[in-house]
């Protein structure tokens, strides 16, 4: 069965270039089906009112300045045509149009491999826009699945499922085209309730559109075969120019990598005519390669306007962009000079949370010190770790961090301005101090919801939760706008940009039941947290707080026979503690003997944002 309101909320422009009229015809028809908005006029797709622009990969510049300024899902039309035959929509960041996205659309299975290339290989797909699934899904599963190098391609395959039978039909143009002029004057004349069933040709042609009609089996190498052929697609003009202030090692590893995507490499040897050559190879080089700003080389690029590129550029892959981030500007350039950022050669710096998919990637990050001439560690050692960059205020490394009172634990824009001032920048303004939730706030902005505290307190005392385009919305109005519009779970595609376990009407949930004059989640009850905890222990405390209740203190002069006395079902007296807490522990024996009901401690995140009908149960988390 077809839903009718898939793409309810959807307000979408279907960008004609590079389409022909069977594609463009049946991407408009897939979206009305579904029940999207389709905004006729192109000029709409720059305005506020589009949620979503279909558009092939040559035509994904058109937008990209637009996008800039606000979000605006891009997805290629493989989006539209895939998530029309699951019936489901999917994260459109894995079907970007972005041409330097080569695995964009694709969903690929790792199959057996151990742990550290596993981390490799997945790192290499997420980041070029692939999506990782399960090899044994089966509707919306793998369209590569990757065998080991050592094994035969048609080892391990997959029973041909009934779906890619029917979707590898044969069929003509003309079919095509009379179905989908079917189905748009059935649409016409029933533009509320389409009853129109699917031709069996046009589900085929959608179908191999999609990438849903075969399955293909490929060695591990052939990442590297994709990452290399896009390398050389960047690569518009064959000649670069190496400065000589590269140690001739280095010299020779970029070297090679530059001749790997054909690029012809010109070296220029120190001699009478040197200068005189240098300057003919820098007018016709596409860009000349440096480590430092200086040197002959880089004197002659900047004089000629000719682009000019760090080592770090080509050694992480040559994936220069037209308008790059901050984070990705910062090691497209030459370091200001040779030798490192004066101390920072004895710094030895660790990384938490980062990934391929965070801003800035880790592969950034280990750039940016490297540059800087400090040490990346890659676990944090309380003997040579000076300085800890966290993602976020959270993980392991950061809880460690804090129980070894730890100076450094700092947040990544810190590396970024001594990179860009080349100087050892003081670390006071960088220091994480944790996302710590404001009972004081009435507003909490999130660009995507995770079960974060800040999410979770501000859900539990009834505060606006609101997405980005609400800042956007007064900026332009010149006051504050009403809220409602702009609160997370208010539309169906919030659900890409949310962590999955949480309910989307939580944030509207809580905030109208506090409005309606009831008590909060937690009024009335009290806790007792373990130190231990997983949340930690001061992230429990704020959160019930929040909900009302209250904390109890684990300390030795605490009345716990008192407490648990004066336990009811509607305000208990409850002990949360982490889940594998060893039986002789002191206090968990102490709460025991005297009928303290003890739950796990991610009780108080689920209670809050999990669905309300029925709420959680305590009784479920028992230990």
């Amino acid at each position: 069965m077809r839903q009718r309101s898939l793409y309810a909320t959807l307000r979408c422009v279907v960008h004609p270039a590079e389409l022909d009229m069977a594609e463009l015809l049946s991407l408009e028809l897939c979206l009305r089906d579904g029940g999207a908005t389709l905004l006729d006029d192109a000029n709409e797709a720059d305005g506020n009112a589009v949620t979503h622009i279909v558009c092939h990969p040559k035509a994904y510049q058109t937008f990209s300045a637009q996008r800039n300024e606000r979000f605006v899902a891009l997805v290629r039309p493989e989006w539209v045509f895939r998530t029309f035959l699951l019936q489901k929509l999917l994260p459109v960041d894995r079907f970007t149009p972005n041409p330097a996205m080569f695995f964009s659309t694709l969903a690929i299975s790792a199959g057996p491999i151990a742990k550290d290339p596993r981390k490799v290989i997945n790192g290499l797909i997420t980041h070029f826009g692939g999506q990782i699934v399960d090899q044994k899904e089966v509707y919306g599963g793998a369209t590569h699945v990757l065998l080991p190098d050592e094994a035969s391609e048609n080892s391990g395959s997959l029973e041909k499922q009934e779906f890619q039978e029917l979707l590898q039909l044969n069929f003509t143009k003309g079919d095509i085209a009379r179905s989908v002029e079917a189905w748009r004057v059935h649409l016409s004349e029933q533009p509320n309730g389409s009853t129109f069933t699917l031709p069996s040709c046009l589900g085929a042609y959608m179908g191999q559109r999609a990438g849903l009609s075969t399955q293909h089996h490929v060695k591990y190498d052939w990442i590297e075969e994709c990452k290399l052929v896009a390398m050389k697609e960047a690569m518009t003009e064959p000649i670069v120019l190496l400065a000589q202030h590269i140690a001739p090692l280095l010299r020779e590893t970029v070297s090679d990598v530059l001749k790997s995507v054909d690029a012809k490499v010109a070296n220029v040897p120190f001699g009478e005519s040197y200068q005189d050559i240098v300057g003919k190879v820098v007018t016709n080089a596409a860009f000349v390669v440096c480590r430092y700003r200086g040197g002959f080389e880089y004197d002659e690029a900047v004089r000629q306007g000719k682009r000019v590129v760090s080592i770090y550029w080509v050694l992480a892959g040559l994936t220069l962009v037209k308008k790059p981030s901050s984070f990705n500007e910062a090691i497209q350039q030459p370091v200001k000079s040779f030798g490192g950022v004066p101390e920072m050669q004895y710094f030895v710096i660790t990384l938490s949370g980062y990934t391929s998919r965070t801003s800035p990637t880790r592969e950034e990050l280990q750039i940016a010190i490297h540059a800087t001439g400090a040490c990346v560690l890659p676990v944090l050692s309380r003997t040579h770790s000076t300085h800890l960059l966290c993602h976020e205020a959270s993980g392991e490394k950061y809880k460690k961090a804090l129980s070894w009172r730890f100076e450094n634990i700092l947040s990544h824009e810190w590396i970024f301005e001594c990179l860009s001032k080349w100087e050892h920048v003081a670390e006071n303004t960088f220091r994480q101090i944790g996302r710590k939730f404001d009972t004081k706030c009435t507003h909490i902005i999130c660009f995507e919801l995770k079960r974060t505290e800040k999410f979770i307190a501000g859900c539990v005392a009834g505060k606006w939760i609101l997405k980005p385009s609400y800042l956007e919305a007064c900026s332009v109005a010149g006051k504050f706008v009403e809220e409602a519009a702009y609160e997370w779970g208010t539309d169906a595609s919030d659900k890409e940009l949310m962590d999955p376990r949480i309910w989307p009407e939580a944030p509207a949930y809580w905030r109208k039941e506090l409005a309606a004059g009831k008590l909060g989640a937690f009024a009335g009850w009290r806790f007792f947290i373990h130190s231990k905890c997983v949340p930690p222990r001061d992230m429990c405390e704020r959160i019930a707080v929040a909900g009302g209740g209250s904390v109890v203190p684990l300390i030795k002069s605490t009345d716990v026979a008192a407490l648990s006395k004066e336990s009811t079902a509607d305000e208990p007296v409850v002990a949360l503690l982490p889940p594998d807490l060893p039986a002789r522990d002191t206090w968990l024996k102490k709460f025991k003997t005297h009928n303290i009901e003890c739950i796990k401690a991610n009780f108080i995140i689920d209670y809050v944002t999990k669905e309300q009908r029925p709420p959680v149960q305590r009784a479920d988390y028992q230990i």
